[in-house]
């Protein structure tokens, strides 16, 4: 069975982070944090594959620039324990090769976040031990031509965890079949993911 993991996780003020910090090391750059001064230096970081911000279609275009987006993002937070990004985690199938496995993290950042109106910074990190992943980075405000709007609370529901979770198996699967039949897979052979517990699918 081909390794399931789909993992959200929110970034905030009361746990003493930045949004700007965790881009620059998920991408590892270089960027300044404009609120604090500081600048996060990450770029001997090594294990990134690759990287891209995708936006909404009426989102600035100026945020295709990770710094700048990430700064308007702390910038449109005022309060000391505001949350300032929610991030997706997710293994990326061993049985894919590097450019599949970034179509198909791209895809899912497309379809299950851009298009629900998120800016989705992607980056895709793998060094070799058998674990690639990808860090998924989104905004927690609606985002405008004008810049950010207000909070979207229904991203907030379990529900929403639920159905991101159901989306990630079936793009992976997707992609996973593509693959398959491409190279002409014995049916024997092929590995799919499975979102569901050990418990639920009857096993020890």
């Amino acid at each position: 069975m081909a390794l399931y993991r789909l993992e959200v996780k929110t970034i905030g003020r009361a746990q003493g982070r930045s949004a700007v910090a965790a881009a620059a090391y998920r991408a590892g750059e270089r960027i300044r944090d404009e609120r604090t001064g500081i600048e996060h230096d990450y770029e001997r970081r090594r294990g990134v594959e690759r990287s891209e911000v995708l936006l909404p279609r009426d989102a600035p275009e100026r945020w295709r620039d990770r710094s700048e987006l990430w700064n308007d993002a702390e910038r449109a937070e005022t309060r000391s324990n505001s949350r300032l990004a929610r991030e997706y985690v997710i293994a990326l199938p061993r049985e894919l090769d590097a450019g599949e496995r970034w179509e198909c993290a791209r895809a899912f950042a497309m379809e299950s976040l851009v298009e629900r109106g998120m800016c989705a910074d992607v980056c895709v990190h793998d060094r070799g031990d058998g674990n690639p992943h990808a860090h998924i980075l989104c905004t927690t405000r609606e985002a405008g031509p004008g810049g950010f709007g207000g909070k979207v609370r229904e991203w907030d529901d379990r529900s929403m965890v639920d159905s991101w979770r159901e989306e990630w198996e079936r793009r992976a699967n997707e992609s996973l079949e593509r693959a398959y039949e491409r190279r002409r897979t014995p049916d024997e052979e092929r590995e799919y993911v499975d979102r569901r517990s050990n418990a639920e699918r009857g096993l020890e």
